[in-house]
């Protein structure tokens, strides 16, 4: 048995990657409209948008396990980007 706890709204376009922190409070998506997203998970809330993280869209998302506040970011535009929140 599955039940939904929540639907996140806020991309433009197709979401292609999520992940969650290590520390399941913080959630991070990312999708064909180059953005990446950062979601409170206990709100429901986008807290950040990265808009045009990459210069096409972007596939993937994966936390640092070791760190909640690293993350990293991949591409159609070729390129890896590393972001940590300080």
């Amino acid at each position: 048995n599955l039940t939904q706890l929540a639907s996140l709204e806020g991309h433009t376009s197709w979401v292609l990657g999520t992940g969650f922190a290590s520390d399941n409070a913080v959630l991070a998506t990312c999708g064909t409209d180059r953005a990446v997203k950062i979601w409170d998970v206990a709100s429901r809330q986008c807290t950040r948008t990265l808009a045009d993280s990459h210069q096409d869209q972007a596939w993937g998302v994966a936390f640092d396990p070791a760190n909640a506040k690293r993350f990293a970011s991949v591409g159609d535009d070729r390129t890896l980007r590393i972001f940590e929140a300080k």
